[in-house]
């Protein structure tokens, strides 16, 4: 299997892209690398692909990290194990490593995720402003809606802003919202209202928006980007 290659440690290191394998000699002989909770201080050591190692306790990967925005069309699960997954959207994207999504939405929803070849929790604190496009299966009136803002005590989001979109459509409405993805709790919501989410779409995540990333299509992000 390729995570059982052997490949030199300066140069797994300097693959990461965190600096060249001769400055990669001097972090081993600086004893700031350790592989598999191990100190390494020696030059010429192998070390498997699949090996944890680790630069000032930080873990790096023999490949360098990147960040995938996609817009995710409906009816896409978050998750590789099913035959219709997001990742077969971006195939061609020729990244290295193992990726998986931040940012997973509802195989029913549609909107922005986050993909990585890091090994990075899901994002479960309420860090990142979300903005979502929501539609419901019955009018909301906007004494619930503000109701719904002035309960704003929730321990997995924090409600900004929430309203209608147009005033001639009661259905569809607008959320701001600091948001750990727990979409149980998001449609409870509505449903203590006595409506249920039929649309939602996620048109902003932190800095992220959908211009010019049409449904199903992606980008890589930059370096600059990079804030996870």
């Amino acid at each position: 299997m390729q995570e059982n290659k052997l490949v030199r440690l300066n140069k797994f290191i300097s693959n990461s892209g965190l600096c060249t394998r001769r400055e990669a000699d001097v972090y081993i002989k600086s004893r700031w690398i350790t592989v598999n909770n191990q100190v390494v201080n020696t030059l010429g050591q192998k070390v498997k692909l699949k090996d944890i190692v680790k630069f000032r306790g930080k873990r790096i990967f023999p490949y360098p990290k990147k960040f995938i925005l996609l817009n995710k069309p409906k009816g896409f699960e978050c998750d590789k194990f099913y035959p219709k997954n997001i990742f077969s959207l971006i195939s061609k994207s020729n990244i290295q490593g193992s990726l998986k999504c931040l940012s997973p939405l509802k195989n029913q929803y549609s909107g922005l995720v986050l993909i990585t070849n890091q090994i990075i929790n899901t994002i479960k604190k309420n860090s990142y402003l979300q903005i979502f496009h929501i539609k419901l299966d019955n009018d909301i009136s906007k004494k619930d809606l503000n109701e719904i803002k002035s309960q704003n005590t929730y321990t997995h989001f924090s409600i900004k802003s929430i309203d209608h979109i147009k005033n001639d459509k009661l259905n569809e409405i607008g959320l701001e919202i600091f948001f750990a993805n727990d979409f149980k709790k998001l449609e409870k919501l509505f449903k203590n209202k006595r409506c249920k989410i039929t649309f939602l779409d996620r048109v902003s995540f932190s800095n992220f928006n959908k211009k010019d990333l049409p449904r199903g299509k992606w980008r890589e992000l930059d370096k600059k980007e990079f804030k996870f």
